[in-house]
């Protein structure tokens, strides 16, 4: 399952952007942010749950 920026991150962890493949870490209850590579990624795809 894919999540847009500015969505509210369900599960600490490091997230993939699905076009550039530029990894972000996100907590839980925060919102996705935007690409920091400024691409036109629209998805991040969770690669690693943390706790």
């Amino acid at each position: 399952m894919g999540y847009r920026p500015g969505n509210i991150v369900p599960q600490s962890g490091i997230y993939r952007c699905n076009k550039c493949g530029n990894e972000v870490t996100c907590v839980k209850g925060e919102p996705f942010p935007p690409c920091a590579n400024g691409c036109s990624g629209n998805e991040y795809y969770l690669v690693r749950a943390t706790n």
